[in-house]
């Protein structure tokens, strides 16, 4: 071979050599590329796991009010804690609930603002509970599964004694802490049929409100307890009963409300109507048979056609307690409770109509932390008031 075949096989293996050194080149490069971008990824990773924990957290703290069952609005309640100087002493419930009845009544809207002051006032994470109403409220306080409930005394009377729709139980640890607002039974009738007294409806067709309400059932006891005989018992709501009168169907009709009630206003203010409630002998007849029952007068001024105050009888919602809840702390939910009364008011009116004094009146024990508040306010408890665990 000669020296230009030599030369040229040379300059050919250069040529090679180089085109081989450049790919290789850069392959070395691209593997770099995906493990920088798999670093990226990883750091992606990091940011959805914190995510996931926030996740797991918030179920947490809402399973917190399962556990108590009772106790269930205790996490927006907590919420506003911090708001409040106010802490729980030792000993004392942290979360309580409150059996009112179904959204839109009056133990709900009441409950609600009574929540509140507990909650700001002593540092307890307080909350409502919606419930059926008042033998619901006084089973559950009963068993401990809710701290406080509200109640009407009839059916209070009825649990601790195992009447009526107790059916023998007997519903013995709950005791009362404070008397709320009275529900009152009084009449209309047209100035014309020339009834003055509840007598006058004997052998008269008479309104009783909506069938299995309160103003039914009440005056239907009351009519029994008086031996008073209706001709005939109209249930229908009150402004159809206003028309009835208007009408000539029934004489009148009788009712069991906070006061004023609308219906009655209405009336009185368009035509010439009497209203009457019952005499003081006709009360105790009523109370032989059925003792919870209170006597109460309606103010003066509720209704224009009335010249004074027009005494009948009544029931008062009450607010019960487990008897096991801390006397210190009962005492302090009273005071707080009287205190801050302006608080009620302002969600409801009918808790302008809580005098301390109504509580003697209660057809149970009370509790002994609220025995303390009200004998620091001047009230003489009776015996019968006064549960086994008191200790002076």
């Amino acid at each position: 071979m000669n020296k230009y075949a030599w030369l040229v096989l040379l300059v050919g293996l250069l040529i090679a050599l180089a085109s081989c050194a450049n790919p290789t080149a850069e392959p070395t490069k691209a593997p770099a590329q995906p493990t920088v971008a798999k670093v990226e990824p990883t750091k992606a990773a990091v940011e959805p796991t914190k995510a996931p924990a926030a996740a797991t957290a918030a179920p947490t703290k809402a399973a917190e009010p399962t556990k108590a069952s009772a106790a269930a609005t205790a996490v927006p309640t907590k919420a506003a804690a911090p708001a409040s100087p106010a802490q729980p002493k030792p000993g004392w419930p942290k979360q309580l609930s409150i059996g009112t009845a179904p959204i839109g009544g009056v133990y709900y809207i009441i409950g609600g603002a009574w929540a509140k002051v507990l909650t700001d006032k002593l540092g307890v994470s307080a909350a409502v509970e919606v419930t059926g109403g008042p033998q619901p409220n006084i089973k559950l306080v009963n068993t401990g599964e809710q701290a406080f409930g509200i109640a009407t005394n009839g059916p209070v009377y009825e649990g601790w004694y195992g009447k009526e729709w107790a059916n023998g139980t007997k519903y013995q640890n709950i005791r009362s802490i404070y008397p709320m607002y009275a529900s009152m039974f009084h009449v209309i009738v047209t100035e014309k049929s020339g009834i003055k007294d509840v007598y006058g409806l004997q052998n008269q067709a008479v309104g009783g409100g909506a069938k299995g309400g309160a103003p039914d059932e009440y005056g239907r006891i009351i009519m029994k307890a008086l031996n008073i005989t209706p001709k005939q018992i109209v249930n229908m709501g009150f402004n159809e009963l206003n028309s009835s009168m208007d009408d000539g169907m029934t004489v009148g009709y009788w009712t069991w409300a906070g006061v004023p009630q609308p219906s009655l206003v209405e009336m009185e203010n368009t035509r010439k109507v009497t209203i009457f409630g019952l005499a003081d002998k006709d009360i105790k007849k009523v109370q032989e048979q059925y003792p919870y029952l209170i006597p109460i007068d309606i103010p003066a001024g509720t209704y224009k056609s009335v010249s004074g105050p027009l005494r009948t009888i009544g029931g008062w919602n009450i607010m019960i307690g487990n008897k096991d809840l801390p006397a210190d702390f009962v005492y302090e939910v009273v005071k707080a409770t009287f205190d801050n009364i302006d608080a009620l008011v302002a969600a409801h009116p009918s808790a302008k109509d809580m005098p301390m004094d109504r509580i003697l009146q209660s057809p149970i024990p009370l509790h002994p932390g609220a025995i303390k508040y009200f004998k620091e306010k001047g009230l003489t408890i009776p015996d019968t008031l006064i549960p086994p665990e008191y200790k002076p």
